[in-house]
């Protein structure tokens, strides 16, 4: 039987990294992380004998959904993500003063969101977990961000950011994975393949 262990709770990482890009950290500025895994759905077709078909309808797109507090426009050192939404990560500006305007470019992701209660034994969402230690992740890829909202909302600069997926990519392989490690075993999750 396997040990019941505590939620996850408080705690969360994020990386993000552009396609052919560098994994960048972001949990330092994230508030919320809201995961929409795209609908599975069926419609019922009506028979003349009273029955019923199952019509079953594509799944939809895939969103994740984040609340940050961004400190600069930087996105390169976890500080904002709005050079993400209007440009690719080649454009990407680091040098003071940082300027970003938007652009018809848009980027493709890989974005990981990862749970552990003990933030000593794994250190970036995309990264490793010490053996034994309970986990959980989720890896999105081939995500565009759709959206970047702006708020001052309690005279607190925050922005609500979006990232969308296709459910396949166009060879029909799933976009999303989930992955866990249960406490006190024997493994660990491993590190995510680097998105080229």
């Amino acid at each position: 039987m396997t040990a019941i262990t505590d939620p996850f709770q408080e705690l969360a990482l994020v990386s993000i990294q552009a396609k052919g890009g560098t994994a960048y950290q972001f949990a330092g500025i994230i508030d919320e992380i809201s995961p929409s895994i795209g609908d599975r759905d069926i419609e019922g077709k009506p028979l003349i004998n009273g029955g019923r078909i199952v019509k079953k309808t594509p799944q939809t797109d895939h969103e994740l959904k984040l609340k940050i507090y961004p400190t600069s426009i930087n996105m390169i050192d976890g500080s904002d993500l709005i050079q993400g939404f209007f440009d690719v990560d080649a454009n990407w500006d680091d040098t003071e003063p940082l300027s970003s305007t938007n652009t018809h470019n848009q980027e493709i992701f890989q974005v990981c969101v990862a749970w552990c209660n003990d933030k000593t034994k794994m250190l970036t969402a995309n990264g490793t977990s010490t053996l034994g230690t309970q986990a959980r992740r989720i890896i999105l890829k081939e995500a565009r961000m759709t959206s970047y909202k702006d708020s001052f909302d309690d005279m607190l600069v925050s922005a609500e950011v979006t990232f969308k997926a296709p459910a396949f990519d166009i060879n029909g392989t799933g976009t999303l994975t989930y992955q866990s490690n249960e406490e006190g075993g024997s493994t660990a999750l491993v590190s995510v393949t680097a998105y080229i």
